[in-house]
């Protein structure tokens, strides 16, 4: 069934254990969100245009900077995550902003060396956030 943002009944039962989260596009305005912030568990912030994997966007840090402003009044704010656009050259700018989660899809998954994938980009987040 069509389900309304501004109803979100389908998961509003807390017993069904399900996190309702939103996804901001690099051109969707932080600001959009604030209406229904209180009703989310996770926010992600796209650093790269759906279906164009590429560079990361450099407005993210700004972006992200925004989101913790509106966070911050928050008693209970929902978890922040930066999805898309995630390297070893990117991943400390990603972890900089303070988020809770990173996605990285591509850069753990370009090869069959998923676990030395994975270190690089934790050594390369540690070296950079020192």
């Amino acid at each position: 069934a069509l389900q309304m943002i501004a109803e979100l009944k389908n998961v509003n039962d807390p017993s069904r254990e399900i996190l309702r989260g939103v996804a901001l596009n690099p051109g969707t305005p932080v600001a959009s969100i604030e209406p229904f912030i209180d009703e989310v568990d996770i926010i992600s912030l796209l650093a790269v245009n759906p279906g164009f994997p590429g560079n990361f966007i450099e407005s993210t840090m700004r972006r992200a900077d925004e989101l913790k402003g509106l966070l911050s009044n928050m008693t209970d704010p929902p978890l922040f995550c930066i999805d898309g656009g995630i390297t070893n050259k990117t991943i400390s700018k990603a972890a900089g902003t303070g988020a809770d989660i990173i996605v990285s899809g591509s850069a753990v998954f370009t090869s069959n060396e998923i676990r030395d994938n994975l270190e690089r980009l934790t050594a390369c987040m540690k070296k950079g956030n020192q």
